[in-house]
């Protein structure tokens, strides 16, 4: 009887062993740049690149993600501090250990120039 018992308890540990194993989710390597009108993100796990508004102005928010592997940006136009936009970047990103810049800032409409940029220089993982 004893064997049975520590049979069925080790069948059981395995398989609740084996659950969290499959279970465990993946880490996402973020980083984010921001200052008082807009926050850009780059998810380097998920390759995807947001520009977040922070502020109700009327002027949109900008996300770029430079490398020497390529170049993208992502812009969120309502202009009115209420969520953000995202988007794929994988075709620009970058390989394990490559310096890349992630740069934010607010616009003024399509083709105004960059106010208040922020950036960050970091290694991809």
């Amino acid at each position: 009887m004893l064997r049975r018992w520590q049979s069925c308890a080790l069948s059981i540990s395995i398989a609740a062993t084996s659950i969290m194993a499959t279970s465990t989710p993946a880490h996402a390597i973020e980083r984010c740049v921001s200052n008082t009108w807009a926050l850009g993100c780059y998810d380097e796990v998920g390759y995807t690149i947001e520009a977040c508004d922070k502020n109700a102005d009327g002027r949109r928010s900008g996300t770029s993600i430079d490398s020497s592997d390529g170049y993208t940006e992502v812009f969120d136009t309502d202009g009115a501090n209420n969520g953000c936009t995202g988007e794929s970047a994988w075709f620009a990103a970058p390989f394990p250990g490559t310096i890349y810049t992630l740069r934010a800032w607010r616009q003024n409409g399509n083709y105004g120039s960059q106010e208040n940029p922020v950036q960050g220089t970091y290694t991809a993982s």
